[in-house]
């Protein structure tokens, strides 16, 4: 039996193919979690309160008492003018609001 080159040619992605399906390593079996009891039994926060104000939600990220993550905050949003100028619209927009 002759194979044509044509046959080849369609032969070689098509086993390329059923190849990319076959089986990689052992089955998944998910991760055992563990939750921190402090995320379990946490005292009540700002969120417990009823609505918190605005300055509370300015400054979300000190409920997670975080040094690190104050810190880089801190850095953001001195270092991030683009953000100060939206601050400053959107308070433009609230004043503009309350005169109408």
């Amino acid at each position: 039996m002759h194979i044509g080159k044509n046959s080849c040619v369609a032969f070689v992605p098509l086993s390329l193919t059923v190849a990319s399906c076959a089986p990689v390593g052992p089955p998944y079996t998910a991760p055992e979690i563990h939750v921190s009891g402090r995320w379990q039994a946490q005292d009540a926060g700002p969120w417990d309160a009823g609505t918190p104000d605005a300055a509370t939600l300015a400054r979300w990220w000190n409920t997670l008492d975080d040094p690190v993550l104050t810190d880089v905050e801190s850095r953001v949003l001195e270092a991030n003018k683009d953000l100060k100028v939206a601050v400053a619209r959107v308070r433009e927009a609230r004043v503009v609001l309350g005169a109408q």
